[in-house]
């Protein structure tokens, strides 16, 4: 309402813009104190803590899993009942990792790579064939200095341990060990029926999660039985053989696996939590998670070697928007790693600092962090930890 002055200015003043000039300059002047307010109703605010943290640890004792709890951490491995007890007193979900790495070939087989990948593996790495003439004595101490030697190695050559290799190298920077391979029904059959016998042994746990299941070169098996499966299905489909056409299957491959261990836990306990990490990389596509339809999905946004912030946001924005359509319960959370750096690059506190805030700049307000080792017994890194995941936010439950 305005002044009685204003009014009688009003009624005296045939001028409108006068009169208005005034009170348009005062409006000006409020403009920086209302522009934040109404910016603030149009988009929310980014999270500046993380709610919930996962992570791939067993309980080491109860030091540890305290401090897990308090930086907000949600589940734990537990084998033992004194694991199991650590885990209900801390309130955190005792879960399985069963064994995929070294798996019995069974009815199928291990998983191959060419030659060529091969012989540029070993050149990226340095792997050398001992002399024949040494004797056992002088062997080992061989080993040892190649040992060392192939630490350094790794280290300069920024190989990226089943991560997204350096641009580049994207052929000889593959896994060292075939594992065992999944294409085919009886390939995915006979990797479900070996991980379902594990959690028979481990009927109390929560939650099971699932690590290391992918490719070896990080594309497909070259095995001549999945070279077949793959042109049969080309006949099938009446497809040619093109890269895309060769991603798409061994891609398929890849989440038809998952899928089947994912269903296959629901099947023994609806109520058990499901989760993997999508590792190694599939390197045509590594973020697929929305093809999944586990609880949750781990998915790496945040490597051991530094990767640019531009990078994390838009890894992280993609695990936020690209949401898994036919499984409307799955959740693709971020993954960061983190490393005591004996193997590769060292990442600072302040290195995961600066990734943490990468995230949060995306708007997660979840992440999986490993290894949790490194995490806990380095207290700078913790005390980040503590900064951006404390517990004084409350816990959310998973289902």
């Amino acid at each position: 309402m305005p002044l009685p002055c204003e009014r009688h200015s009003m009624k005296h003043n045939p001028n409108p813009v006068a009169f208005a000039l005034p009170l348009l300059v005062a409006a000006a002047m409020l403009i920086p104190f209302v522009l934040p307010a109404a910016e603030a109703e149009a988009s929310p605010a980014r999270p500046r803590k993380f709610r919930r943290v996962w992570t791939f640890a067993d309980a080491r004792d109860e030091d540890f899993v305290r401090k897990m709890a308090d930086i907000n951490v949600q589940n734990v491995g537990a084998k033992t009942p004194e694991q199991f007890a650590l885990a209900e007193k801390y309130g955190l979900l005792p879960y399985l990792l069963p064994t995929y790495v070294g798996l019995a070939p069974g009815e199928w087989h291990r998983q191959m790579i060419s030659e060529a990948e091969t012989n540029a593996f070993q050149a990226l790495v340095g792997i050398e064939p001992p002399p024949s003439t040494l004797s056992a004595e002088e062997r080992a101490a061989w080993r040892k200095e190649q040992y060392e030697k192939r630490r350094v190695r790794l280290i300069e050559s920024r190989y990226a341990f089943g991560g997204e290799p350096v641009s580049g190298r994207e052929n000889a920077d593959i896994l060292r060990n075939a594992q065992l391979c999944f294409v085919g029904p009886v390939g995915r059959s006979n990797v479900v029926a070996q991980i379902l016998a594990q959690l028979d042994k481990r009927p109390n746990v929560e939650m099971v999660l699932f690590d290391y299941i992918g490719y070896q070169n990080y594309r497909r098996c070259r095995h001549p039985d999945c070279e077949r499966i793959y042109q049969e299905h080309l006949v099938r489909h009446g497809l040619k053989n093109t890269p895309e056409n060769e991603k798409e299957f061994f891609l398929g491959e890849l989440a038809a696996v998952n899928n089947a261990l994912h269903d296959a836990v629901k099947a023994r306990n609806p109520k058990l939590v499901t989760g993997t990490h999508l590792y190694p990389v599939f390197l045509p596509e590594p973020l697929y998670g929305y093809r999944l339809k586990f609880d949750v999905i781990f998915e790496t946004c945040a490597w051991y070697l530094k990767w640019p912030d531009a990078k994390i946001r838009e890894y992280a924005t993609d695990c936020l928007t690209r949401h898994p359509v036919d499984y409307p319960r799955s959740r693709r959370i971020p993954f960061i790693a983190v490393t005591r750096g004996n193997w590769c690059e060292h990442k600072t506190p302040a290195d995961v600092e600066r990734e943490l805030n990468d995230l949060l700049d995306a708007g997660v307000d979840e992440i999986c962090a490993f290894e949790m080792d490194a995490i806990v017994d380095d207290p700078e890194l913790y005390s980040v930890f503590l900064k951006y995941c404390g517990a004084d936010n409350p816990k959310a439950s998973v289902r």
